[in-house]
């Protein structure tokens, strides 16, 4: 009954109303209702098929369910960096509101991929009073500001802390559930939650 009223059916049903006309069309004009079925079902599989080949080439995920409609937001699609580029504008502007130099050197870039797929970048930048920084941002958004929903920034002076044990760099986001630690080398991108669960990233591109 829900689906009746979702397509603006239920009242006339429910009245025991019919809907007149639906055949006063000549015979000639007229689509048999299994012929107009099977249209419909041809037409709607032709659309998601297409709408999975755009997506896969543009290297979104793919999708299994409907194209997107007007209003609904896709995932955002990884761009490809320059790695040359040094520490974003919007981490060293968050560093200089908390009253530090913000003048950022990047130490190491990397761009990571989970299962093949491209799923985040991050860059530890150090400023000129010697504090290390982690700048995270995860592709299914935009990065804009240091901290939101698909970025990160930890450092003493943020919150957390990050640290450098040889050519490795830990840093560490600590909540009431636990501490998490983000791994950054050369090689992979590590993701320890609280309670010691692990994923590794590849790296697939890094800096400098």
């Amino acid at each position: 009954m829900r689906g009746f009223r979702s397509l603006g059916l239920w009242r006339a049903r429910r009245a025991g109303d019919t809907l007149p006309g639906v055949y006063e069309y000549p015979p000639r004009r007229r689509l048999s209702p299994i012929l107009i079925v099977v249209l419909a079902l041809l037409a709607g599989v032709a659309g998601t098929s297409a709408y999975l080949l755009v997506g896969q080439y543009l290297g979104a995920q793919p999708q299994t369910t409907s194209p997107p409609t007007s209003g609904r937001t896709t995932p955002a699609v990884a761009t490809t960096r320059n790695i040359a580029d040094p520490c974003p504008q919007f981490t060293v502007d968050a560093i200089k509101a908390k009253g530090k130099p913000g003048n950022l050197e990047r130490v190491i870039y990397v761009e990571v991929a989970l299962n093949g797929v491209k799923a985040a970048e991050a860059w530890i930048c150090r400023d000129s009073d010697g504090v290390l920084y982690y700048q995270g941002h995860d592709f299914t958004g935009p990065a804009t500001v240091a901290t939101s929903d698909y970025t990160l920034l930890l450092g003493v002076t943020i919150q957390g802390s990050v640290y450098q044990v040889g050519s490795t760099f830990t840093a560490t986001n600590p909540s009431t559930s636990g501490s998490t630690q983000y791994i950054v080398s050369r090689d992979r991108l590590t993701l320890v939650l609280p309670g010691g669960a692990r994923t590794d990233y590849a790296v697939v591109r890094t800096s400098p």
